[in-house]
């Protein structure tokens, strides 16, 4: 589910950036990588891109999904087989030297893309995978003090980048699901004392 959710994106963004450009179809100018491979060496291969690597996956213990259906008035009965997860992409632009202020523009772009979808559901993406109930986007600013810790941790050298935290809510398989209904009366008798 989580490769097919952050391939879907780089596609929107792609071809985001594509339209905005003027590119033609098959030009791919994000490519979903991490930056560096185990042993060490770089694992992008190709310039004048942008590189979105997946750099922390949270639980969101905070939330929690209701089926408001399940008991009109009530507020419904909370879902187990909702999966809520804290995804963090990096977004860098991996150009050559020269192309300085295309990789300044190229990340202008990805701020333009979650500007204008900070949200994407069923309703506003039809094609989402289907397993998604929805995806939240939020720009995280970091202090030097974090964005140093970040690529240290990443192993490599900074490059112009912008880092999203990504909120998505989906729905585990059918047949394992279980639901919880909430509590409407207490029946408990009281011994007298």
């Amino acid at each position: 589910m989580l490769g097919k959710v952050i391939a879907y994106i780089g596609d929107q963004l792609n071809s985001y950036i594509a339209r905005k450009q003027g590119y033609g179809p098959g030009t791919n100018k994000v490519v979903i990588s991490p930056i560096f491979n185990q042993d060490g060496s770089l694992a992008i291969t190709t310039d004048n891109v942008i590189v979105m690597t997946m750099v922390d996956l949270r639980k969101d213990g905070s939330a929690y999904s209701y089926n408001a259906g399940a008991y009109p008035g009530y507020g419904g009965a909370i879902d187990f087989s909702a999966i809520h997860l804290n995804v963090y992409l990096l977004f860098s632009g991996y150009f050559k030297a020269k192309n300085t202020v295309d990789a300044l523009n190229f990340l202008s772009f990805v701020l333009e893309f979650f500007q204008q979808h900070p949200q994407m559901d069923r309703d506003s993406f039809p094609t989402l995978p289907a397993s998604v109930q929805k995806l939240d986007f939020h720009f995280e600013s970091q202090d030097f003090v974090q964005k140093s810790y970040m690529w240290n941790l990443i192993g490599a050298k900074y490059m112009p980048s912008v880092l999203y935290k990504m909120q998505l809510i989906a729905v585990s398989d059918p047949s394992t699901t279980a639901t919880a209904p909430q509590i409407i009366t207490v029946e408990d008798e009281v011994s007298p004392l």
